[in-house]
């Protein structure tokens, strides 16, 4: 860890099976929830071998907001 890092204070992890369609939803709704904490977070995504679209729908949601 490099001196200009910040600690990350929460952790939420997030299991993913074939959840393409209601991820938008999750972060649309986590992502205000955890901002409003004030405290530094990460999010943390496991696909668990997901057949469909779950991994782009990650991808496309990190080039979003790639904290």
């Amino acid at each position: 860890m490099s001196c200009n890092s910040k600690l990350v204070e929460i952790s939420t992890i997030v299991p993913l099976y074939n959840e393409s369609a209601s991820i938008p939803r999750l972060f649309a709704r986590l992502i205000p929830v955890l901002e409003q904490l004030g405290i530094s977070y990460e999010v943390i995504c496991v696909n668990d071998g997901s057949q469909d679209q779950t991994i782009e729908k990650l991808r496309e949601l990190n080039r979003q907001n790639p904290r």
